[in-house]
């Protein structure tokens, strides 16, 4: 579309508007808008368009786009005047002025009639809206442009008495604007000087408005004597001028010259004006010639009595006695004393018996002069009656009821008529005057019980609450007032009390419920504002509650001036609002010229201050207040800051805020001495006032004192103050990021013994809901929640600083920022977020660069990691940062599988000039992994050679130590290392849950000590951990339910799984513990109760591997019970059913094939196997290689066909696999088996040395690994097979027999008992068969199975043999 066409496009438009067709005329706009949005004629046609249509809203939006493409055109103004005035909405009678004085800006050059026309409209809704000071501007505005248009005097003289007819109504208004009141004065002026003839009837009407308007004024008194004076000398007959001045010098007390001429001068024009004789009256009264006084005063009273006075807005009767009194209460005492003074008032009485004030002003000679309490109060009661508004009468009557006597004579009233509810609230207000408080909540609560609807009882009770600090309870009554009505006091008591509980519960910062609290006391006020705006206290009290939420809002600085208007020779409130604009000189404003700037509102401040000071100078907190505006910033008057800071020490000498702020003032100026000295007079005057401290806090950090921080930690104790907070904070963060003050004494007070990580963090965290725009805070709270592990609360924390230094533009530290928020991430598992936050930052900080690569490392990219890695290796400035750099790429290169390239970073690691000590951990590390022992040992020289060690490094160390030792095959050293370890550091749990582990595995004989002493291993590892470790030992001791009931491995192992049901040990753990106890019962021939599943638990969150073995680990234990239970056919089908789903489970096959086995020789009676069926079994435990168990029951199969060779190559086999994965405790089981195996044929009696050999050589070895029990019976055995009446038979046996019951197993010990005691039967020696029984019994032996044989001992001895075997089948679980 062209431009012609878009001229086409309006011109169509424009003829639909004249037709009418609305509709249409917007499609052709809407046309021209498509190719110029900026068209004006088009926006215009829209708006008058959607008017037409009733589419206001609309129309609004196109007029206005218009005039903000064309502000100065005529026609969008016009229809949005015609829209307003035609459209009865709200909003648009508000924007309507505003279109107005714009046409009328508009009109001035262009069109005066319409200009004329639009300020008419405009006075019009100013005048309607009480608006005057804007009437006032606009009608000079008119008068402007019909000055310049150079109308007639006449029309002109028109115009200005219109404008004091308008701007006269705002005489009546409360508040009354000066600029108002001087825009009036000109108009009467102009009027006056525009006025012809004079004198004439027209100007003497105008005079009198004139004079009558400047009286209002008590600030024009000047120019209303200079009106008066002038009128009279135009008009000498006209009174009306000198009851005004008489009026005025009667209102002021003034009896001047002038004054006594007027009243003159005003009786001789009117004899019957009473202003004129009550003015010399009051002179006679002041010059002592009372008989005249009292004669002018009464004639002056009983005139204006027959004719009132226009002028005089006053009671003539009590004008008269009023001043007649209280001139005699200030001078004239003694004049009272004779019974010429009692004539004014009896005289008003007796003239007027209904008027109440006369009784009044005798009461108060009663009771002030001639001290009759009696008459008085009967005067106070008479004039209450007579006038029920009479607050002074009233409050008079109930003061003197509340005296002793009249005390006592309600009590009377109450016991003539006890149910009279009045005489009980007369009698709480004397428990009141009292002070007795609690006798006067009774009182009124028994008033309230009487008559539920006196709300003044209830606003007593509420009132005593307040004074008594209950609140919450005040709250409550004063509520239940104001829901029955509004009533203002219980109003502005609501809102006390609740403001008062707001401070409480800011003072704890629970700002949440304090806000809400403020909020309904705001309301509150504002509802009692309402009501009664002329009551100043309102007004005060809306302020402070509006400033406890915001300190920066207009409003509060109106609320206060509202109420100075109301009071403003009250000091306190030129108080409240010098701080409001102190406090809102501390924003930031744009503009210094502004009204607002902070250099303005100082200003402000101070001169509100001032004037404060100049109506009380004996405040001490006004010269504090106006001390603390002159040192801020942007006035900076520090000697004046001083001087009103020693002026408030000297009106208040226990001044605790001023000599803080002194010292703050000399702290400022750097001069610490007496910075000192102030804060600690602050310190001994109130040590519990907080801001004293700080101030000694700053100056010990300006100084470097070490008590820095006990000082800020002290003003965290006192309160939540928010310096305090913050340097505290600072310096906690401080002092836990200097790693090398760890093991100070300084550090373990400042740091560990308070605690300072948790209480600094909880501070903080009521600091940063308080002041939500500090990202320093947030960075610091993020540090403080990383170090308790609080993870999510951190990363909120660090991301909150982030999103605040955004707006800012330090770059520095938004990457700080950014770096503690990309840690926060990775640490949370939010590794790709992480990694985009570290891309983010610049890249160029050591530490960005490695939280970097620990984010790709963890993520999985490795590449990538490394790549980060040699980036920050390049950064790195000190050989110490190399090292950790190093010693990282060393475990990811390990990780690849690169160990030649792992072993060589690792070797250059530790040439660096400053080696660490984590990268010999993991070279000693790399070398046990790899069965390198000789790396592993000369690793773990070097790093044994960097000197004592503390914390998480012992246990490192201890373990790297027994891994070592273990991979040697000094399995004795490894317990004895784990030991020496504890015994350095008996405060460590990680050691002493190292030994837990060992000690079963490599010396089970001390199994029993581990367990015994469970308890203390609670307190010093994790509950969890601690129980399961307990059980471990206890499987490893043979510990079930037919030793000890309460102490075994089955109610260890259920503590553990009821404590952590999520744990695959703990379940694999329960799981051994009842095949224990299945194989206990099966031993000793009793039921087995115990029924096993299976159940693996959180099996997605270890390696696969691991989970895949301990998966047919479960199964073979499950399998296991059911064959003990004799349950062959449900072993079986669980076998074929996990086949079923895992048919490549060679663990699974093996069960089955064991399961087949047993049920094959239960079937034959214990027939021969056939060799196809043994071939299958060897097959299906050769497929689990690293199985042991699988070794030594196929060697057992082997021993029950009678195959001993086969079974001693099973064995054999099965020992060579232990020493290969390194498990002491399995080679152990294989030898004591093999042993077992040889003791049978030895003791059948079959010839040979082949089997005594195999037995003395397993036994030996088991001694070489462990002192074992059990080969000592084996071979003690053997010598008894062998040589049975030798005394070498009975040294070994009694090596058994007598020792400690806890060092030798029980079953042991009676075995070995059992064959002393035949080789003593053999022997006859009688008296050590004695012996040996009566020990026995000691032991609560209580059966001796004397006719057991070998049998029976065989299966003792597989008892023993399992326990061992047990511990070794789960030992690489945990």
């Amino acid at each position: 579309m062209s431009s012609k066409e878009v001229k086409t496009a309006l011109k169509s438009a424009r003829e639909a508007i004249k037709n009418k067709e609305f509709k249409e005329a917007l499609k052709h706009c809407k046309a021209v808008l498509k190719l110029e949005k900026n068209n004006y004629n088009a926006w215009v046609f829209i708006g008058l368009a959607a008017s037409e249509l009733e589419q206001p809203d609309q129309s609004q939006m196109a007029y206005k786009k218009a005039v903000e493409l064309e502000p100065e055109q005529l026609l969008a103004w016009q229809g949005l005047s015609n829209l307003y005035e035609k459209t009865d909405q709200w909003d648009f009678q508000v924007e309507l002025p505003n279109v107005y004085q714009k046409l009328v800006e508009l009109y001035a050059s262009s069109d005066k009639n319409k200009c004329y026309e639009t300020i008419r409209k405009l006075s019009d809704i100013y005048q309607s809206d009480k608006e005057y000071l804007k009437l006032a501007k606009v009608w000079l505005q008119l008068l402007q442009l019909k000055e310049e248009e150079a109308v007639d005097k006449k029309e002109l003289l028109q115009l200005w008495q219109q404008m004091t007819k308008l701007l006269s109504d705002c005489l009546n208004e409360e508040e009354k604007d000066n600029e108002i009141q001087q825009h009036l004065i000109t108009a009467f002026e102009k009027t006056m000087v525009l006025m012809d003839p004079i004198p004439g009837e027209e100007h003497k009407i105008v005079s009198t408005d004139y004079v009558k308007c400047l009286s209002k004024l008590p600030q024009e008194e000047v120019k209303m004597k200079e009106a008066c004076e002038s009128m009279l000398s135009l008009y000498p007959n006209h009174s009306y001028p000198l009851e005004v001045l008489c009026s005025h010098y009667l209102k002021t007390g003034v009896q001047t010259e002038d004054a006594v001429s007027s009243f003159s001068r005003l009786l001789d024009l009117a004899p019957s004006s009473g202003l004129g004789h009550l003015g010399l009256g009051t002179k006679a009264l002041q010059e002592g010639r009372y008989k005249d006084a009292i004669k002018d005063l009464a004639q002056g009273w009983f005139l204006h009595q027959q004719r009132m006075d226009s002028v005089l807005n006053v009671n003539a009767p009590e004008y008269f006695i009023k001043r007649h009194i209280n001139h005699e209460y200030l001078n004239l005492h003694t004049i009272f004393k004779s019974p010429e003074s009692l004539i004014c008032p009896f005289q008003a009485a007796k003239l007027d018996p209904n008027l109440g004030c006369a009784f009044r002003y005798l009461g108060h000679y009663y009771r002030e002069v001639a001290n009759d309490r009696g008459r008085a109060r009967g005067c106070y009661k008479k004039a209450f009656e007579l006038d029920n508004d009479d607050a002074e009468s009233g409050a008079a009557s109930v003061d003197l009821c509340m005296e002793q006597d009249d005390m006592v004579s309600g009590v009377a009233a109450l016991r003539a008529d006890p149910e009279d509810w009045v005489c009980w609230e007369c009698l709480g207000e004397a428990y009141l005057n009292r002070r007795s408080f609690t006798a006067a909540l009774k009182a009124f609560g028994k008033a309230h019980q009487l008559q539920p609807s006196s709300i003044y009882s209830v606003y007593q009770a509420a009132a005593i609450k307040q004074t008594l600090g209950k609140f919450k309870e005040a709250v409550a009554e004063y509520l239940q007032i104001t829901a029955q009505q509004d009533y203002v006091p219980a109003l502005k008591g609501l809102g006390e009390c609740q403001l008062s509980l707001a401070k409480s519960l800011m003072e704890d910062c629970r700002d949440g419920g304090a806000i809400d609290l403020i909020q309904q006391a705001v309301q509150n006020l504002f509802r009692a504002v309402e009501l009664r705006p002329d009551l100043s206290c309102l007004w005060k009290l809306l302020g402070d509650a509006c400033t406890a939420v915001s300190n920066v809002d207009v409003f509060v600085c109106r609320c206060y001036a509202r109420a100075l208007k109301l009071m403003s020779e009250v000091p306190s409130l030129w108080y409240d609002l010098g701080l409001n604009y102190f406090r809102q000189a501390s924003l930031p404003c744009p503009t210094e010229g502004d009204q607002n700037s902070p250099s303005l509102l100082l200003e402000k401040a101070q001169q509100c201050l001032k004037k404060a000071i100049m109506m009380d100078s004996g405040n001490h907190s006004n010269w504090n207040a106006l001390g603390v505006i002159s040192m801020s910033e942007g006035l900076e008057n520090f000697a004046l800051a001083q001087h009103c800071f020693i002026k408030s020490i000297d009106v208040e000498p226990n001044n605790v805020v001023a000599w803080t702020n002194l010292g703050t003032l000399y702290l400022k100026k750097d001069n610490i001495e007496l910075a000192h000295n102030a804060f600690k007079i602050a310190q001994s005057l109130e040590p519990l006032y907080v801001n004293c401290w700080i101030g000694q806090a700053l100056i010990a950090e300006k100084v470097g004192s070490y008590d820095t921080m006990d000082l800020f930690r002290h003003t965290t104790e006192l309160s939540t103050h928010m310096e305090g907070v913050k340097g505290y904070a600072y310096w906690v963060c401080s002092t836990v990021l200097d790693k090398s003050n760890r093991d100070s004494e300084l550090y373990r007070y400042n740091i560990v013994q308070m605690n300072a990580i948790s209480a600094a963090q909880v501070a903080l965290s009521k600091y940063t809901e308080r002041i939500q725009s500090d990202p320093v805070a947030f960075i610091m709270l993020g540090y403080l929640n990383e170090h308790l592990q609080l993870k999510r609360q951190a990363l909120r924390a660090y991301q909150r600083s982030v999103e605040l230094l955004q707006s800012k533009s330090s770059t520095e530290e938004l990457a700080f920022a950014l770096g503690n928020y990309g840690r926060a991430l990775c640490t949370s598992g939010q590794l790709d977020e992480a990694v985009s936050v570290y891309n983010s930052t610049p890249l160029q900080e050591l530490s960005d660069l490695t939280g970097l690569a620990l984010a790709y490392c963890r993520a999985g990219l490795i590449a990538e990691s490394i790549n980060a890695y040699e980036r920050a290796l390049a950064v790195a400035s000190t050989e110490k940062d190399k090292a950790y750099i190093l010693t990282a790429l060393a475990l990811l290169q390990h990780r690849q599988g690169h160990v030649d390239s792992a072993k060589t970073l690792l070797f250059k690691c530790s040439m660096l000039k400053e080696p660490i000590s984590e990268s010999l951990l993991c070279l000693c590390a790399l070398g046990l992994v790899h069965s390198d022992a000789t790396l592993a040992s000369a690793a773990l020289t070097e790093l044994l050679k960097q000197g004592s060690a503390s914390g998480d490094v012992v246990e490192q160390r201890c373990l790297l130590t027994c891994a070592l030792l273990a991979l040697q095959g000094n399995y004795r050293a490894v317990q004895r290392e784990a030991s020496r370890a504890v015994h350095s550091n008996p405060g460590n749990p990680s050691l002493w849950a190292l030994l837990s582990r060992v000690v079963p595995q490599y010396y089970p004989r001390k199994a029993n000590v581990m367990f015994v002493n469970d308890t203390e291993l609670v307190f010093l590892v994790c509950l969890q951990r601690a129980l399961l470790y307990s059980g471990v030992n206890q499987l490893a001791n043979g510990r079930h339910s037919g030793e000890d009931k309460h102490r075994n491995a089955l109610r260890t192992m259920q503590r553990a799984v009821l404590l952590c049901p999520d744990d695959p040990g703990t379940w694999a753990g329960l799981m051994a513990a009842c095949h224990t106890e299945n194989t206990s019962c099966y031993l000793s021939g009793s039921c087995i109760l115990i029924p096993l599943c299976i159940s693996v638990r959180n099996v997605e969150e270890i390696e696969r591997p691991l989970a895949q073995s301990l998966e047919g680990w479960v199964l073979q234990q499950a399998v296991t019970g059911l064959m003990l239970g004799g349950q062959l056919e449900q072993a079986e089908a669980l076998c074929s059913q996990v086949l079923s789903v895992s048919p490549e489970h060679p663990a699974v096959l093996l069960s089955l094939r064991q399961v087949q086995c047993h049920r094959l020789l239960a079937s034959s009676g214990g027939t021969v196997l056939p060799d196809s069926v043994l071939e299958q079994l060897n097959n299906a435990v050769i497929m689990n290689p690293t199985n042991l168990g699988a070794w030594h029951w196929l060697a057992e199969v082997y021993r029950s066909q009678g195959l001993l060779v086969q079974a001693v190559m099973a064995y054999r086999q099965s020992l060579q696999l232990a020493s290969q994965l390194g498990m002491h405790s399995s080679q152990v089981a294989s030898l004591l088996r093999l042993a077992l195996l040889a003791l049978g044929p030895c003791m059948a009696g079959v010839p040979g040395k082949d089997w005594t050999d195999l037995i003395l050589e397993a036994t030996t070895e088991v001694l070489k690994l462990d002192s074992s029990p059990m080969a000592l019976l084996f071979q003690a055995l053997l010598q008894y097979v062998t040589k049975m009446a030798a005394r070498e038979t009975r040294r070994l046996l009694e090596r058994l027999v007598y020792v400690p019951s806890q060092e030798f197993p029980v079953t042991v010990v009676h075995v070995a008992s059992w064959y002393l005691l035949r080789h003593l039967h053999t022997k006859n020696d009688q008296e050590l068969m004695n012996v040996s029984t009566q020990l026995h019994r000691t032991r609560t032996v209580t059966r001796l199975n004397l006719l057991c044989g070998i049998n029976s001992d065989v299966y003792s001895f597989k008892m023993l043999i399992y326990a061992q075997f047990s511990y070794s089948c789960i030992g690489c679980l945990f």
